[in-house]
């Protein structure tokens, strides 16, 4: 754009990263949130965001990736797959609870 005032006006930051305006180097959008294209810092809750209820945000996240069957993710900020239903019940995809629906 013109008349822009810093490496940030100039270069949009691509999906998955966060550019802070002291450097022009993209870094990895943390574990838990996600970040979408132009994200300015770590924290940028403009262009991403904590990860939500039912999702889950791995390291480098361009955005919320649904929590798949048999596992819930109760969050926010979640950030891995490890927590499968409990037994006797059934988790669809985006599932909070480990009982979220009884067999």
């Amino acid at each position: 754009e013109p008349g822009g005032d810093s490496v940030g006006s100039c270069i949009e930051c691509p999906p998955g990263k966060f550019c802070e305006e002291a450097t022009a180097v993209p870094a990895d959008c943390a574990k838990g949130r996600w970040c979408g294209a132009g994200s300015e810092s770590i924290s940028d809750d403009v262009h991403g965001g904590v990860c939500g209820p039912g999702f889950y945000c791995e390291v480098g996240s361009r955005t919320p990736v649904p929590c798949p069957k048999s596992y819930y993710c109760s969050g926010p900020g979640n950030f891995e797959l490890v927590l499968k239903c409990d037994a006797g019940y059934y988790c669809p995809a985006e599932s909070t609870s480990p009982t979220a629906v009884e067999c």
